[in-house]
């Protein structure tokens, strides 16, 4: 089972809201597919449903008013104190779900790593309307995107930069 903390969520916190445009980024890895979905604050998402070796990719736009209800499950409740949440690597190999979730919170990302198990860990009462939301998104007007081209983990995209070194 693949994951981590994204690469855009490392490191030290934007120095504002303006230095990125995403609002939330969650993956959802189960032993037969992994579903992630990337969102914009401007309610544009990218979403990827793997299941084997194949891959469906798609993009859209959230209409404001339901983009304020996902704002609204974010900021609500207990999901906002919870605390930052480190994945056990030695303890996944028996996972049946492992979900992570990084969400913008005005000058820092707040990265939840739950890994399900047999063992008793479950997932936050408060994460259970994001995921409906989640579960939900296909249903959204969206255009599939070519797999090979366009799949990314839901990664943000980054601007390489090649630097001359000594």
């Amino acid at each position: 089972m693949a994951g981590g903390v994204p690469a855009f969520c490392q490191g030290r916190p934007p120095a504002d809201s303006a230095s990125s445009p995403y609002l939330l980024r969650i993956q959802r890895t189960m032993p037969e597919s992994v579903t992630c979905v990337l969102l914009r604050h401007d309610g544009q998402f990218h979403l990827e449903n793997s299941h084997g070796d194949h891959t469906k990719v798609f993009e859209g736009s959230l209409p404001s008013s339901k983009l304020l209800k996902v704002q609204r499950m974010l900021d609500n409740g207990d999901l906002p104190r919870l605390p930052q949440t480190q994945q056990n690597s030695a303890g996944t190999s028996g996972a049946s779900e492992i979900l992570q979730v990084s969400i913008f919170r005005a000058d820092h990302w707040q990265n939840l790593v739950f890994v399900v198990d047999n063992f008793g860990q479950r997932i936050p009462r408060s994460l259970v309307p994001l995921l409906s939301w989640m579960d939900s998104l296909h249903k959204q007007p969206s255009r599939q995107l070519d797999e090979d081209e366009n799949k990314n983990n839901c990664q943000s995209p980054a601007k390489i930069e090649l630097k001359r070194r000594p």
